[in-house]
């Protein structure tokens, strides 16, 4: 499939079919491209807005913009001055700024800002805050849009130095906590407690603590049944059973992160090292608690809403080819697999890149418009280009949003519509916020 380039053919098409019959129509030049940060917008895309974040902000790149309060104000975490805090965005053009949660600030007066998650509708933000004088973390409910000290949810005694918040639903979070003394411990799973609350104020509490879980980030499944450690390390991955507390291994060298689940929660997509240490795309059914290849030499995959697997990569790479040519050129493509393993499809993106470049790359999916975000790079000289490339699988078309060279990764978010793309330029100095409409 040839990349698609929406706005200029369609606007030629329209001035044809309206001119007069004894008239040549003038010639009207598409807009030029907009130099925006470290970025260059193609030519017709609707910036809805770019905003500098403030001056010695650093956005943390693990970090995709929260969409807020029915889309109408974005979130951004990162540091400034030492401390964590996290800067909200609405208005015209994205540039009313105040702080939503800071370190012994707005949303955690108390104590240090450990973590903070908004709920799936955005109307309600979580935060889970270390208050050092009284040795304890606190959850503190609060509407998105208030800057009130807002309703504490539950409190664990206890020092603690790291936490992830993570809602399952629109009424129930799950809180998992490591202890301070985590640098003393040979087996940090040992020290890996799990929470589970409902906004109601009830509490349920696993601990993981003899079956060596370990505290990385955790992905949970929709269904909030099972939940699996990102990036372990050199220790082996693992499935975490939610109901029970129990861990299971799994036959994985070593698992990075997961990419996508299943909406019906029966497989999840993650990033792994395959043969030759080359990185690749796999899935994991639990039906079967069978492991299966997606793509080879490659970190970008989603599920479409119907249980379509959409992963980039090319097809003619094996493991070998990948471990042994990892800069010579390849078409990049999407392969497309109904969910059953039915018959793939091929669409090729209309350009070349490399395996080493196809590992680098990351795709956000929006479930409600049909849209991936892919961003990619290609060769050039004297660095490699960076392109953010949105996918439409309900038309299979492809579409350069942006493009720019190579540099830090741009945590990026779609809005819960899927109709705007909010990122955070973390290339340029200082930071910096936009908002893009991809054309429909």
């Amino acid at each position: 499939m040839i990349r698609s380039w929406p706005l200029l053919t369609a606007l030629g098409f329209a001035v044809v079919i309206c001119g007069c019959a004894s008239h040549k129509p003038p010639r009207i030049a598409p807009p030029p491209p907009i130099k925006n940060g470290s970025l260059t917008i193609t030519s017709g895309i609707d910036l809805q807005g770019s905003v500098d974040l403030p001056a010695g902000f650093e956005a943390d790149v693990g970090r995709a913009p929260m969409w807020l309060h029915y889309g109408t104000e974005i979130g951004v975490a990162g540091n400034a001055d030492g401390k964590a805090i996290v800067l909200g965005f609405s208005g015209p053009d994205w540039r009313m700024q105040h702080v939503i949660a800071e370190d012994f600030g707005v949303g955690a007066p108390h104590g240090r800002l450990l973590d903070i998650a908004a709920s799936p509708d955005g109307l309600t933000v979580a935060t889970a805050v270390a208050e050092p004088a009284e040795k304890r973390i606190e959850v503190v409910l609060r509407e998105a849009v208030s800057e009130g000290p807002g309703r504490p949810l539950e409190s664990f005694d206890g020092a603690f130095s790291a936490a992830q918040l993570q809602w399952l639903n629109g009424s129930a979070l799950m809180l998992v906590l490591r202890s301070n003394s985590i640098v003393e411990a040979k087996d940090p799973g040992e020290l890996s407690v799990s929470h589970m609350m409902t906004t109601a104020g009830e509490r349920e509490t696993k601990a993981f603590a003899p079956l060596g879980c370990g505290f990385p980030p955790l992905s949970f499944s929709p269904d909030g049944q099972w939940a699996v450690a990102n990036d372990l390390g050199d220790a082996p991955a693992v499935l975490i059973d939610l109901k029970d507390g129990t861990c299971h291994p799994m036959r994985v060298r070593k698992l990075v992160r997961v990419l996508a689940w299943a909406p019906d929660s029966s497989l999840f997509l993650f990033a792994a090292e395959g043969q030759g240490m080359v990185p690749g795309v796999f899935s994991y059914d639990f039906t079967s608690g069978g492991i299966a290849v997606v793509a080879i030499s490659s970190s970008a995959a989603a599920f479409a809403n119907d249980g379509t697997v959409i992963a980039l990569g090319n097809d003619t790479l094996s493991w070998q080819r990948a471990a042994s040519a990892p800069n010579k050129n390849v078409v990049a493509q999407i392969a497309l697999t109904p969910a059953g393993q039915g018959t793939t499809t091929i669409n090729s993106l209309g350009f070349e890149t490399r395996p080493n470049m196809l590992a680098r790359s990351s795709m956000a999916f929006s479930e409600q418009s049909g849209d991936g975000m892919i961003d990619i790079e290609i060769p050039a000289a004297p660095v490699p280009l960076r392109e953010l490339i949105e996918y439409s699988y309900p038309t299979r078309e492809a579409f350069v949003l942006a493009s720019g060279q190579a540099g830090p990764a741009i945590p990026l978010n779609w809005s819960p519509d899927g109709k705007l793309l909010a990122l955070v330029d973390t290339g340029v100095q200082p930071n910096r916020l936009t908002v893009l409409a991809p054309p429909r």
